[in-house]
């Protein structure tokens, strides 16, 4: 389970909004890398 963010955009990908800092694509990219940061540290708890 990710706990917090160092970066505003990364948190607001990660919450289902949209950044305008980053390009659509690049957004839909970090979220697919966030789940899977995510499912690999809840495997490890």
């Amino acid at each position: 389970m990710i706990l917090e963010f160092n970066c505003n955009h990364t948190e607001k990908v990660w919450n289902g909004e949209t950044t305008t800092k980053w390009d659509s694509k690049i957004q839909k990219i970090a979220l697919r890398k966030l789940f899977m940061i995510n499912a690999a540290q809840n495997y490890l708890i």
